[in-house]
């Protein structure tokens, strides 16, 4: 018997590994409840993050999140794209709005009239959404949403929703969890876009995988979508599983986008044609 030995297990790790674990263990202890209801009294739970104010008051925020809003750790990456690569010409459709602080870097960016589409499953943070949205960009068109974005393939009967410890570790239910689940509406990507009356748009999502329901099902909703903006994560339909790469590739693939930028499962995609503006 011949016997193969790898040396991987022994091997330094890279730079970059090294980064990203160090970044990791900063981001946690920056993020301690203790130290974000510090924070939030000092700023009477209105925090700064990138230029927006965020509002904080509602129950709802954990301490963890308003740590790591006040520390600019809190959806950096996305509010890094959005303020550098957003179109401000389109309508835009966000799927996974949370508290609103994506939404309103979004909002500050588009141009007066261009409407802002929040769609969020957790009722609970709606109003966080319509009040952060309106305390940024008091112009804002806005329209917020309570839906969970569910496969063409699927009956629209609702879906159980799990209430995570924080807002962002909210999702869908799957057979495994444990948590707190109720049971929210369900729209697919097509019927969102049809009842807002929705042309060309731009899209930006983090719905913690169920994007692989519009991205392997969806191509006539996504034909009219000339970027989006969109944290990838591996993820399961209909007994397959899907991941990331699987995702990025379907996109260029299959939808014809290209990729210009990236940051691990954050990624912008933008396609190609006469409509599309570097």
């Amino acid at each position: 018997m011949a016997y193969v030995i790898s040396y991987e297990r022994f091997a330094r790790p890279s730079g970059k590994t090294v980064v990203l674990a160090v970044k990791r263990v900063l981001a946690s202890l920056l993020s301690q409840p203790e130290l974000g209801l510090w924070l939030g009294r000092i700023c009477r739970d209105r925090i700064r993050h990138f230029g927006c104010t965020i509002d904080t008051k509602t129950a709802h925020v954990d301490p963890t999140i308003k740590a790591s809003l006040f520390w600019g750790i809190y959806e950096s990456a996305e509010t890094r794209f959005v303020k550098r690569f957003l179109r401000s010409d389109l309508d835009v459709v966000e799927l996974g709005s949370s508290l609103g602080v994506v939404s309103s870097h979004i909002a500050r960016k588009l141009e007066p009239g261009k409407r802002l589409i929040c769609v969020e499953a957790n009722p609970f943070l709606l109003p966080c959404i319509s009040v952060n949205v309106q305390l940024n960009c008091a112009h804002a068109r806005l329209e917020v949403v309570h839906s969970a974005i569910h496969s063409p393939n699927q009956a629209p009967t609702g879906v159980r929703f799990v209430l995570g410890q924080d807002s962002t570790r909210s999702r869908i239910c799957g057979s495994h969890d444990t948590g707190e689940c109720i049971r929210v509406p369900t729209m697919t990507l097509s019927e969102l876009l049809r009842q807002q009356k929705i042309g060309e748009y731009s899209l930006v999502c983090d719905i913690e995988g169920a994007e692989v329901s519009f991205i392997t099902g969806e191509k006539q909703a996504l034909r009219c979508c000339r970027q989006v903006i969109i944290e990838l994560h591996t993820a399961e339909l209909g007994g397959k599983q899907h991941t990331v790469e699987d995702l990025a590739r379907c996109l260029q693939r299959d939808h014809g986008f290209l990729l210009r930028h990236r940051y691990r499962g954050v990624c912008v995609f933008e396609r190609a044609g006469p409509s599309s503006r570097a």
